[in-house]
């Protein structure tokens, strides 16, 4: 079974399963990856309760949040794609991704990110997408700016304290 939902050159995306459980807690769990989403690191029930209820999503008729696995080219976990919808399910959606920090610096969030344009924009009918990244976010804000994001928001996130910038990229 092809379970692949779109690939690049070097890395698929699918549906999350239980097998990803080690390295998603590996993620999760570690304070350099998470101080670029909400800063909240998590132990292993709380990465497997988080897991299961992602896992739980694709079941729903119309689930407010869906987050896939991106497996390289030696089939390892290698990190998550996120697209979080409006509750009106209108056409704005929110992207976001995270990687395990011995996969940083190897160009696997520039190549699927090239992927996950067209696939939410198509296959979810987006017209607008939004993305958030601290400023400290060095590397993810030059990758948006690269993909056409423009800066529309600048704000103090409250859970964080830190700066946070909102970008949106319009259907062509």
């Amino acid at each position: 079974m092809n379970d692949t939902l779109f690939s690049s050159k070097r890395c698929k995306v699918r549906k999350l399963n239980l097998d990803d459980f080690d390295e998603f807690h590996q993620m999760q769990s570690n304070p350099e990856v998470m101080k670029f989403a909400d800063g909240s690191v998590q132990n292993e029930k709380e990465s497997l309760d988080d897991l299961t209820n992602l896992i739980g999503q694709y079941q729903k008729d119309s689930p407010s949040l869906l987050i896939y696995a991106i497996i390289n080219e030696q089939q390892l976990f290698i990190g998550t794609f996120a697209i979080v919808f409006n509750k009106d399910r209108s056409s704005q959606g929110e992207i976001g991704y995270r990687f395990l920090a011995k996969h940083w610096g190897k160009g696997y969030a520039k190549e699927i990110l090239k992927e996950i344009l067209p696939f939410c924009f198509n296959e979810f009918k987006l017209n607008e997408i939004l993305a958030y990244c601290f400023v400290e976010n060095i590397a993810s804000i030059k990758l948006l700016e690269q993909n056409n994001f423009r800066l529309i928001e600048e704000s103090i996130d409250k859970k964080t304290g830190l700066l946070d910038r909102k970008y949106l990229l319009s259907r062509s």
